[in-house]
């Protein structure tokens, strides 16, 4: 077991407070657990408490079991019960039974506990037999030597002799009288032992039935009586209520916090100054007050003790040219040493002056009010405006600002380092853009491709705005090496501006001469150039705002391109306007001279491909999706009629008049709208069907991919001679 004289101590307190409030049980065993604790300890330091170890067990060994106090009630009681016996003229033989009795109630209990009962007892026996002291001829049952500890009431038995003034002339008490003397007597015995305020009233009522002068001296015992039960009853309660706060008081006044604030509620409590007298208060609240101050004064100087070398230290560091030279690695070593040696000092200082409110009161048995509470909790700790703490306080402060001080010198230096640094390494990232020209092989409103002057632009932008960048410039203002630094990025940004916008007039008097050769598209086609056009804007737009943003260059420039735009997208739409007229006109004589066309043909409705006996005729599709190169291919024309895929060729004329449509007019004649034929059945035919074709892994049956292929499948094929699609209509020539 390890050493411990606070744990030895503990263990003591504890059973001390087991003892004086009758809880015997585990005391053994709390002694021998502190014993174990002071083994090894210097004998000056484990002696006082082996010595209380001692009184304890000398306490307990003398203290009577809760057997042994109702085997001594009972002999009592039987004693009292053969007195009244005796008053009631019982036989001798039950009295002698009656004695043995109460002898036999004591067999089991200690000597030293029943010898004032048999000393009653051997009292009672002398006074009921007359004073020979002969004991009665039958034995008790267990022969128990008496050895007296304490002096007794003796039990006056009724006969015995009852002591008068030999010089008074009253006559002596009456037979009547002496009987309620002797009970009198018994009642104010029993009173005397055990401190009992209902037989002291029992024996008053017993001796009013007594003559003034025989009872007397009676009257004048119960009032000593009296006198020792409400002291006694004082003793009790001035025990009661002291008994644990002397516990607490040796641990107090060696400064536990705790101890202190459980002797304040309890001296403070209304219980423990209703009882004690104002004098042993004083005495307390002395002892208190000076035990508070021992701890205070403990605290403080323990905190000062370690807190100084902790100083001497730090001011050891102290110098304006602390970090001149050193590296970040060093400088910053030093630094997170003084903070440390800075929060350990106050660290120190935090101690003495701080407590665990919950910790210090959580023993408390008295409630103490919010307003005391904080008062002892302040009394528990050295003042926050203590003379030495403040000293020790300032300097902390003077450490701080000297090293503060050469920290942001040292750092002046690593920022303009830094500083200089960060630009060289971003200048490097666009080097030759100065040499940089814009090539000639490109397209109309295509940006110049200035890629190392672009990239000067933006890492340049980047730099001088970003929040870092920022903050330095603010906080460091005035600070020429540093400024320099940043005034060298702004005249390289300058510079960049200007030959994007110099690159950029270059592009547009090219663009402005170009003129669109708008009879080369066709309507979709026009469609799309327009697209083409607002999206080189566009593009051209967002690299001018990349590169000249937040510069005179930018508003100009955008404004040049958007007019060149505005001018291209009106000339595009007047000639889709001219175009969609021609569709529209040609569209509406198609749609008159198709019924003549189809006439002249002879073609007829009812088209069936699976029929063999259609072959040769003339049949007519109306209103059919050209599917040729989506599902179908090897053929001009192709629909799925019904089930069976039917394919076609165009007649020379039918070819040459779609050509013509499609590039001569620049018409859009396509499969998106409906169209409608003439054909010339000419029996089955093949032709390629689009398909999918799913692969499969052959181990676990998961697709791995598609292949599409167009296998030759059946169809009845066609030869068209006639065709309406949109503004064309087309028949056999004449």
């Amino acid at each position: 077991m390890l050493m411990s004289l606070s744990a030895a101590k503990g263990r003591v307190n504890l059973a001390q407070e087991n003892l004086e409030s009758g809880r015997t049980d585990g005391i053994e065993s709390m002694i021998d657990t502190a014993e174990g604790y002071l083994d090894g300890l210097p004998d000056e330091e484990a002696a006082p408490v082996r010595a209380q170890i001692a009184a304890i067990r000398a306490e307990l060994a003398g203290r009577m079991s809760p057997e042994d106090e109702l085997a001594i009630r009972g002999a009592r009681y039987k004693l009292r019960q053969v007195a009244d016996w005796i008053g009631m003229d019982y036989p001798a033989d039950q009295i002698e039974s009656g004695i043995r009795l109460a002898l036999e109630y004591l067999v089991s209990v200690p000597d030293v506990h029943k010898a004032p009962v048999l000393e009653e007892i051997a009292d009672f026996r002398t006074q009921y037999q007359g004073g020979s002291g002969t004991a009665p001829a039958t034995t008790p049952p267990a022969t128990i030597p008496a050895t007296t500890t304490t002096a007794a009431a003796p039990i006056v038995a009724p006969g015995a002799p009852v002591s008068t003034d030999p010089v008074s002339t009253e006559p002596g008490p009456t037979d009547d009288e002496l009987s309620l003397i002797r009970r009198a007597k018994t009642s104010l015995m029993w009173a005397r032992e055990n401190k009992d305020e209902d037989k002291v009233r029992e024996a008053e009522e017993l001796l009013k039935g007594v003559g003034d002068v025989h009872r007397a001296s009676l009257l004048e015992e119960i009032g000593a009586i009296r006198q020792q039960i409400a002291e006694a009853e004082s003793a009790e309660k001035i025990r009661q209520v002291t008994q644990f706060i002397d516990v607490r008081f040796e641990p107090a006044e060696e400064g536990d916090a705790s101890s202190l604030a459980y002797c304040f509620g309890r001296l403070a409590s209304d219980e423990v100054r209703s009882v004690l007298p104002a004098a042993m208060m004083e005495q307390y609240q002395a002892r208190l007050a000076a035990a508070f101050d021992s701890r205070v004064v403990a605290l403080k100087a323990n905190a000062l003790e370690r807190a100084e070398p902790l100083l001497r230290t730090l001011e050891g560091y102290l110098r304006r040219d602390l970090f001149v030279g050193l590296g970040e690695g060093e400088t910053y070593r030093i630094v997170s040493e003084c903070g440390n040696l800075t929060s350990r000092v106050l660290h120190e200082l935090q101690a003495a002056g701080h407590v665990d409110s919950f910790g210090v009161w959580a023993e408390a048995r008295d409630e103490v009010a919010e307003d005391d509470m904080r008062a002892v909790n302040a009394r528990l700790v050295v003042a926050e405006d203590d003379a030495d703490f403040r000293a020790v306080r300032a300097r902390l402060a003077a450490a701080e600002e000297t090293i503060a001080a050469a920290l942001a010198a040292w750092r002046k230096v690593q920022l303009a380092a830094e500083v200089a640094d960060t630009w060289r390494r971003v200048r490097g990232e666009f080097e030759g853009w100065v040499q940089e020209t814009v090539p000639a092989d490109r397209r109309p409103l295509e940006p110049a491709n200035l890629p190392l002057t672009r990239l000067s632009i933006i890492c340049t932008r980047s730099m001088l705005e970003e929040p870092r960048t920022l903050e330095i410039r603010r906080d460091n203002a005035g600070e020429s090496t540093i400024e320099a630094t940043y005034q060298d990025a702004e005249q390289v940004l300058q510079a960049a501006r200007a030959k994007v916008d110099a690159a950029f007039g270059q592009v547009m008097d090219e663009a402005e001469q170009v003129t669109l050769p708008l009879d080369e598209f066709g309507a979709f086609d026009l469609g799309k150039l327009a697209t083409d056009q607002q999206t080189a804007a566009d593009r051209l737009i967002s690299d001018l705002q990349h590169s000249l943003a937040d510069s005179g260059y930018l508003e100009p420039a955008v404004a040049r391109v958007r007019r060149l735009n505005e001018r291209r997208q009106a000339e595009i739409a007047a000639a889709i306007q001219a175009r969609q007229e021609l569709y529209d006109r040609l569209t509406a004589e198609a749609e008159a001279a198709w019924p003549a066309i189809v006439a002249a043909t002879g073609a007829t409705a009812g088209f069936d491909p699976t029929d063999p006996a259609k072959v040769g005729t003339v049949v007519l599709l109306e209103q059919v999706y050209n599917r040729a190169r989506w599902e179908f291919n090897s053929c001009d024309f192709a629909v799925r009629w019904g089930s069976t895929p039917v394919g076609g060729g165009y007649a020379d004329y039918v070819q040459r008049t779609l050509e013509h449509a499609w590039y001569e007019l620049k018409l859009d004649v396509n499969d998106r709208i409906p169209w409608d034929l003439v054909g010339v059945v000419e029996g089955p035919g093949k032709i390629g069907e689009r398909t999918t074709r799913i692969l499969k892994d052959t181990n676990t049956n998961l697709e791995i991919g598609k292949i599409e292929e167009w296998p030759p499948v059946d169809c009845t094929w066609l030869r068209i001679i006639a065709l309406h699609a949109g503004p064309v209509a087309v028949g056999p020539p004449k």
